[in-house]
C-alpha cells in the first residue's frame, strides 16, 4: 500500500528531472551555438571641475571619441608589441564607448515644456547633459582566438594611451615663440608685436582666472599674471614707444611713412563705413515701434503675450552705442598716426634744413653729419637694449605663468580626475550571469511544463484512489 501511495512522488521527481535536464541541454545548445560576444571592458570616470558640462581643463569641449583616434590606438598597439599583428582599423571597428546616464534619463528626454511657460527657473535641458562616466568595450571580433590576458592587456594599453593623449590634448599650454624674431622687424613693428603679444597673454590669464578664481600657486593667482603683463604695457612698452617716436628711430624712414599713410587710409575707410552704419541705425531706431502685443490661439482660447519689441529696441540702442564708440576709437587712432607721420616729415625737413645750413657759409659751429649719426646710433643702441631688457623681464613673467599652468594641469588631470575604476572580462560560460539568464528564459518554461504535467498526474492519481475507496 505504501508503494502505491509513493509511486506518484517518484514518477513526479523523475519527470521534473527529465524536463530540467532537457531544458539545460537546450540552453547549452543555444547559448554556446550562438554565443554572446566576448569582450573586455573598462570604466573611465572624469572627476575634474567642468566635466559635467563637457568642458575640459583647457576650456574646450571633450568626449570619449578620441579614444578611437589613430594616435591613441597606434601607441597602444606599439606598447603591447601587436602593431605588426593588428591594425588600427581593426581596433576601431571592435572598440565601443558608451556613456553612463541616469535611470530617469529616458523620461526626461520624452518630456517637454509648454511654449507658453515663461517662468525663468527651468530644469537644465537634457540635451545639455554630458556623461562623466563611460564604459569602454573591446570585442575580440578581429581575432576570435585571442586569449583573455592579451585582450585585457590590449584594452589596458588603449586606456593608458588615451589618458596620455587627454593630458596632452586638453592641458593648458603657453606659446612663447612670438618674440623669437623681433630683431628682423623695424622698431615700430617690434612695439606692436610685443604689445599685441602681452595683450593676448593677459587675456589668456584672465580667462584662466575666470574659470578657476580660487586657484593659487605659490601665493599667486592667474589674475596677478595679467596685472604684471598689463603693467609692462603701461610702463615699459609705452615708454619705449614714446622714445622711439620722439627720436624718430627707424630702420627705414620711407617704409615707415608708407606704413603710417596706409594705416591712416585704412582707418578712414573703416570710420566711413561705421558712420554709414550709424546713420542707418538712427533711421531704424526713429521708425521703430517699441510696444506690441501677440495673440496666440490655443484650442478655444486665446492667450495674450507681450512681444519682445522692447528687447529689440534696447538691442538697437546698444548697437548704436557700440558703433559710436568704434567711430571715436578709429578717430583717435587716425589722429595718432597723423601726428606720428607729421613728426617723421618734420624730422625729414629738419635734416634737409641742417643740410642746407651745412652748405651755407659757416657762421657758427654746426653739428656735423657724423655727430648726428653718432647720436642716432647711440639712441638706437639704447632702444635696442631696452627692448631686450623688456623681453627678458617678460620672460620672467612668462616663466611664472608657465609654472602656474603646469601646476594647474597636474591638479586637473591626474589619476584621480581621469580615473579607471574597473576592468572586466565578459565571455560565454556556464558559471556566469548571462548563462543563468539564458537558462531562466529557455529551461524555465520547459520545467514549468514538466511541473504542470506532474500536477496533472497527481490529481489523476488522487481521483483514481478516491474512486477505489
Amino acid at each position: 500500500m505504501k508503494t502505491k501511495k509513493t509511486h506518484w512522488l517518484r514518477n513526479s521527481i523523475a519527470i521534473l528531472l527529465l524536463f530540467c535536464i532537457g531544458g539545460l541541454v537546450l540552453t547549452c545548445v543555444q547559448f554556446f551555438g550562438n554565443p554572446d560576444p566576448t569582450y573586455a571592458t573598462a570604466t573611465i570616470e572624469f572627476n575634474f571641475e567642468g566635466a559635467a558640462d563637457g568642458i575640459a581643463p583647457n576650456g574646450s569641449m571633450f568626449n570619449l571619441s578620441d579614444i578611437t583616434s589613430e594616435e591613441v590606438l597606434t601607441n597602444a598597439l606599439t606598447e603591447c608589441g601587436m602593431n605588426e599583428k593588428y591594425t588600427v582599423e581593426q581596433l576601431q571597428e571592435s572598440l565601443v564607448t558608451r556613456g553612463v546616464y541616469p535611470d530617469d534619463f529616458v523620461g526626461k528626454v520624452s518630456s517637454y515644456e509648454s511654449l507658453l511657460n515663461f517662468n525663468t527657473n527651468h530644469e537644465a535641458s537634457v540635451s545639455n547633459y554630458h556623461a562623466t562616466t563611460y564604459n569602454v568595450e573591446l570585442y575580440n571580433d578581429f581575432d576570435k582566438s585571442m586569449p583573455q590576458d592579451q585582450l585585457e592587456t590590449l584594452l589596458k594599453a588603449i586606456v593608458a594611451s588615451y589618458k596620455t593623449f587627454f593630458a596632452k590634448a586638453y592641458a593648458n599650454g603657453l606659446d612663447r615663440d612670438d618674440l623669437s624674431k623681433l630683431s628682423e622687424r623695424d622698431y615700430p613693428q617690434q612695439m606692436d608685436i610685443i604689445e599685441a603679444y602681452f595683450n593676448i597673454l593677459s587675456e589668456y590669464a584672465m580667462q584662466m582666472y575666470a574659470r578657476r578664481p580660487a586657484f593659487v600657486y605659490e601665493g599667486v593667482s592667474f589674475n596677478d599674471i595679467s596685472v604684471r603683463l598689463e603693467s609692462l604695457i603701461a610702463t615699459d612698452v609705452d615708454r619705449l614707444r614714446a622714445d622711439m617716436t620722439l627720436n624718430g628711430l627707424t630702420r627705414s624712414l620711407d617704409r615707415l611713412k608708407s606704413q603710417y599713410t596706409f594705416e591712416i587710409s585704412d582707418l578712414q575707410n573703416q570710420q566711413k563705413s561705421q558712420k554709414v552704419c550709424l546713420t542707418r541705425l538712427d533711421k531704424l531706431i526713429e521708425s521703430y515701434e517699441k510696444n506690441g502685443i501677440v495673440y496666440v490661439s490655443s484650442g478655444n482660447s486665446v492667450t495674450k503675450i507681450d512681444n519682445n519689441a522692447s528687447v529689440t529696441y534696447d538691442t538697437l540702442v546698444g548697437q548704436r552705442k557700440s558703433v559710436t564708440d568704434d567711430i571715436t576709437d578709429l578717430g583717435t587712432r587716425i589722429i595718432t598716426y597723423e601726428q606720428q607721420l607729421a613728426d617723421l616729415e618734420g624730422d625729414e625737413d629738419s635734416i634737409a634744413a641742417q643740410s642746407e645750413a651745412d652748405d651755407a657759409p659757416e657762421t657758427a659751429e654746426p653739428q656735423s653729419e657724423s655727430d648726428r649719426a653718432e647720436i642716432v646710433a647711440a639712441q638706437t643702441a639704447v632702444l635696442e637694449s631696452n627692448i631686450d631688457a623688456l623681453v627678458t623681464k617678460s620672460n620672467a613673467v612668462l616663466d611664472d605663468f608657465e609654472n602656474m599652468l603646469d601646476a594647474f594641469n597636474k591638479q586637473e588631470i591626474n589619476d584621480r580626475t581621469v580615473a579607471v575604476t574597473s576592468y572586466n572580462y565578459i565571455t560565454p560560460k556556464v558559471l556566469s550571469g548571462a548563462f543563468v539568464v539564458a537558462a531562466i528564459k529557455t529551461a524555465g518554461p520547459i520545467c514549468a511544463i514538466g511541473l504542470m504535467l506532474c500536477l496533472v498526474m497527481i490529481i489523476h492519481s488522487r481521483r483514481r484512489e478516491a474512486r477505489q475507496k
